[in-house]
C-alpha cells in the first residue's frame, strides 16, 4: 500500500539547521558583506519545489513457514526518484535471503534479479535497511529462507523521495 507524504524544505533548513523552515529565497552577500538591494534581481536564488515521500509495503507482517521463493505484494516506482531505500524486519527464527529484483512494468511476478551481488542476509530477529543506488523503472525485494521459519513474520517496506533533493 502506497501512503504520500509532502514534506517542506527550504535553503535555511539545510544550511542554518533550522528543522522544518522553509525560505524561498536565499541571498548572496557582497564583498562589504551587505545584502544587495531587495529591489534587483541580482544575488537572489529561487528555490526547487519541495519534495515528497512514498512509502510502500512489500510484505505486510507475512508468516512464512516454507523455504520457496516469495514475490513482494508492490514494487517500488522510482520514475520519479531521487533516493530510495527498504527496511527489513524478520522476526523469524531463521535468517531471510533478499535479493533486489526489478523490471520495466509494475508487475511483481515478472521482475528478475537486477544485479549480481544484489543479495542481503537478514539474520533472525533482526531490523536492518538495505540502500541501494541501483535504479530500474520498479525495484522490488524477493525473499527466501534456506530453512523453513517455524515462528515469527517478516515485514518490508520501502521509501521513495522524489523530488529535487
Amino acid at each position: 500500500m502506497k501512503h504520500r507524504a509532502k514534506f517542506e524544505m527550504g535553503a535555511e533548513s539545510i544550511i542554518g539547521g533550522i528543522a522544518g523552515a522553509t525560505l524561498t529565497a536565499l541571498y548572496f552577500f557582497t564583498r562589504s558583506g551587505k545584502k544587495p538591494s531587495d529591489a534587483g534581481a541580482a544575488g537572489k536564488i529561487v528555490l526547487p519545489p519541495a519534495y515528497s515521500m512514498v512509502d510502500y509495503t512489500l510484505f505486510s507482517d507475512r508468516v512464512i513457514t516454507d523455504t520457496k521463493t516469495y514475490y513482494p505484494d508492490e514494487l517500488l516506482d522510482l520514475s520519479q526518484a531521487t533516493y530510495w531505500g527498504f527496511d527489513v524486519e524478520n522476526s523469524t527464527d531463521q535468517d531471510v535471503t533478499c535479493e533486489l529484483i526489478g523490471g520495466s512494468r509494475d508487475i511483481p511476478a515478472s521482475a528478475g534479479p537486477i544485479a549480481s551481488g544484489a543479495v542481503a542476509t537478514i539474520g533472525k530477529g533482526l531490523t536492518l535497511p538495505i540502500a541501494t543506488d541501483i535504479w530500474m523503472p520498479y525495484l522490488g525485494i524477493r525473499v527466501s529462507y534456506k530453512t523453513s521459519p517455524t515462528s515469527g513474520k517478516l515485514r518490508i517496506t520501502g521509501w521513495v523521495q522524489e523530488g529535487l533533493f
